[in-house]
């Protein structure tokens, strides 16, 4: 019975250690990143040689926008396990925030490092498409000296695309923009609707395109079409919110829109639904176009009470004043 009796002892802690991450990945997941932070933090110092804990605490410091704090936690997780595709990619998302706010001194050491883990990240998992997506991003931002360029973009482009079609067609409408090629964005967008009609990603592309271009009744009839055959979806809600706030048209449709998608239940971050945080700043620009000022300002406060790093309702605030 004793030898019985011990095996459960080692075992129990580890099952409850287990449990108490994922009750900490569910806070994460329902985007309550200050509690999370903490659980993962005790977890952390719990067990110093696990490295999900760590990794899992850099992912709620950099949904806190503690960019330092969230790299120092993806390093440890790095650290412990150097073979994690996955935790390479966080940290260099973590360097690259941290990059965008540093000093024009700081920033070539950080872009490096970003590169270089954006690196690591594809040679440990060369399927994996998140890095590649993410180090285009660089590719086409940074400076030749800095290791950008829009030939090393495309060469992951085409990579990208030969593993994915459809991640393929997001990321080549992404280079043609940054060439400032017009007609090859709408030209790809319109290809991925007709072979992807059901995906409300290229759909809200193709109509974000248009109404970056002032085609507002392209973009109005692109979410028209979509909204009319996924009735009881609630992102497209809030596309015709969103875009009555873009256009000024439309403005009672896209309230009502808004109100809609505000009375459903969030999905869970890593499915990708617009935030409440930002569904309150665009009822705020429609209030504005109303010229409605007071309603405008409360609705910008509630998205800075919901996410305080919304800054499009900083922004909006700002003008405001």
């Amino acid at each position: 019975m004793r030898p019985r009796f011990a095996l459960a002892l080692v075992f129990v802690p580890g099952l409850l250690a287990a449990q108490s991450l994922d009750g900490a990945i569910a806070q994460y997941k329902a985007r309550d990143y200050a509690a999370a932070q903490a659980a993962f933090a005790a977890l952390a110092q719990r067990a110093p040689s696990d490295p999900a804990p760590q990794f899992w605490l850099g992912r709620s410091y950099l949904a806190l926008d503690n960019h330092e704090a969230s790299a120092k936690a993806f390093e440890r997780a790095v650290a412990l396990n150097d073979k994690s595709s996955e935790y390479h990619l966080w940290l260099g998302r973590a360097l690259g925030r941290q990059a965008q706010q540093a000093s024009k001194f700081k920033q070539p050491f950080l872009a490096r490092r970003v590169k270089a883990e954006w690196e690591r990240a594809i040679a440990l998992d060369p399927r994996s498409l998140e890095p590649r997506e993410q180090i285009i991003d660089f590719y086409l931002q940074a400076p030749g000296f800095m290791g950008g360029g829009v030939d090393k973009a495309r060469a992951q482009q085409a990579e990208i695309s030969r593993l994915s079609a459809y991640r393929g067609a997001f990321v080549e409408a992404k280079i043609a923009a940054h060439e400032k090629d017009d007609l090859g964005v709408e030209r790809i967008l319109r290809s991925g609707t007709a072979k992807y009609p059901d995906s409300v990603a290229v759909v809200s592309a193709l109509a974000n395109f248009y109404a970056s271009k002032n085609r507002y009744p392209d973009a109005w009839a692109t979410i028209d079409g979509y909204a009319a055959k996924h009735q009881k979806n609630p992102i497209a809600q809030f596309m015709i919110g969103r875009m009555a706030a873009i256009t000024g048209q439309q403005l009672d449709r896209g309230e009502a829109a808004l109100r809609s998608y505000l009375a459903t239940p969030l999905l869970p971050e890593d499915e990708g639904p617009p935030s409440y945080s930002a569904t309150q700043m665009r009822l705020g620009g429609i209030y504005e176009k109303r010229g409605d000022k007071a309603r405008a300002r409360a609705a910008y406060q509630e998205a800075l009470r919901l996410d305080k790093n919304n800054t499009g309702a900083k922004r909006a605030l700002d003008a405001l004043k």
